[in-house]
């Protein structure tokens, strides 16, 4: 009978540590996702920071 609770405190162990590892991939996705998304909006922001600079540019030269 003892060895039977053994058994079954190492599988409750086991379940647990599944869903410890579960938990932690399901973040690690989703930081995965956030990076991506950080790096395409700076991607963005440095092509509209071209853009700005770039008609910035003809505007001074439309002055002259």
């Amino acid at each position: 009978m003892g060895s039977e609770y053994k058994l079954l405190n190492i599988l409750r162990f086991w379940r647990l540590i599944r869903l410890y590892i579960s938990m932690i991939s399901i973040e690690k996705e989703a930081h995965n996702k956030t990076l991506t998304e950080l790096n395409l909006s700076k991607t963005i922001e440095l092509q509209l920071r071209n853009d700005i600079s770039r008609l910035d540019d003809e505007i001074l030269k439309e002055k002259v």
